[in-house]
């Protein structure tokens, strides 16, 4: 699992390529998107989009000052046809050294 990487003042906007076991595109058209960012106590809701869906992109993205610095677990999930998947990483929110 790869960590990204980025500062507490930075705008987060992480773009997800979802593939199938084979490397193709999963269709993500029509799907529901949502993501997710915890560290501790209560998960804090990302905002959440099909960037593609046929070439299955997903971004997930949140205005600068949304996180705080801190390691988080990330998730994004995707429902269609009433199937649901779960992408997880991590995000290391570094601290912004001026103001």
């Amino acid at each position: 699992m790869q960590t990204i990487e980025t500062f507490e003042k930075n705008t987060l906007s992480i773009i997800i390529t979802w593939l199938r076991e084979d490397g193709s595109a999963k269709d993500l058209t029509g799907a529901t998107v949502e993501a997710f960012a915890k560290v501790q106590g209560a998960a804090i809701a990302l905002s959440a989009e099909v960037l593609d869906g046929p070439a299955g992109e997903v971004r997930a993205s949140a205005p600068a000052d949304t996180l705080p610095s801190g390691f988080y677990a990330f998730q994004v999930r995707a429902t269609k046809d009433g199937v649901t998947r779960t992408y997880e990483s991590n995000i290391a929110v570094k601290l912004s050294l001026a103001a």
